[in-house]
């Protein structure tokens, strides 16, 4: 049930994943700089979770399109959030419920409530399939379930300081340009770090399941 006879040995895996995510780097300091829109971090945090999603295909396929497939289709909805794609062809974007009661498409609001819906189930499925081994997993201090905890952690946070600005406007805090830009370069490093947990892990997993 875990790699194929063809698949590659965990040691190229990983080089392969290393090159990939530094190559992102590189390219993405090149095009934007390190924390704008499209830079370095936020190009090396959509090629690892895409690695992520990957390395499920490769390494575990009876999983990706059997009974695990919420979790390659998970992060591959993760690299598709990074990248703007809910709300990169829509004036309001699909989490908005403005497009759901608005003059938008319906086409475009089947669109986005059938995306929404899968992410629904997959995190059901996550919860549902996935609790109890990963519990069990994280009391007996296996690496790869801390380390799931701590990117969740990470990404939560991450969350929390997403248009900090915007959040804290209401309550009479106003946030320098300075200040935003600090956010924003805190947010993009926690969600590389949550992206880097989650191949870490997977690593650390197929490594002891070999």
């Amino acid at each position: 049930m875990l790699a194929t006879d063809s698949a590659p040995s965990l040691r190229t895996t990983a080089l392969v994943c290393v090159t990939a995510v530094v190559l992102a780097l590189i390219v993405g300091w090149q095009n934007a700089g390190l924390w704008k829109e499209g830079g370095a971090v936020e190009l090396a945090t959509v090629v690892t979770l895409l690695l992520v999603t990957g390395l499920f295909v490769v390494h575990l396929p009876r999983l990706a399109f059997g009974p695990q497939w919420h979790l390659p289709v998970l992060t591959a909805l993760f690299a598709m959030r990074e990248l703007d794609f809910d709300k990169r062809f829509t004036e309001n974007g699909i989490l908005k419920l403005r497009t759901y009661t608005g003059d938008a498409p319906l086409l475009l609001k089947l669109v986005g409530a059938g995306v929404i819906a899968l992410a629904l189930v997959c995190l059901y499925r996550l919860v549902a399939r996935n609790r109890r081994d990963f519990v069990a997993a994280l009391r007996a201090g296996h690496r790869w379930a801390i380390l799931i905890t701590v990117g969740t952690v990470v990404a939560i946070v991450a969350k929390g300081i997403d248009g900090l600005g915007r959040k804290l406007a209401p309550f009479g805090i106003e946030v320098s340009e300075a200040q935003g830009m600090l956010a924003g370069a805190v947010e993009e490093s926690l969600e590389f770090s949550f992206a880097v947990a989650l191949l870490l892990s997977l690593l650390l997993w197929l490594r002891r399941n070999a």
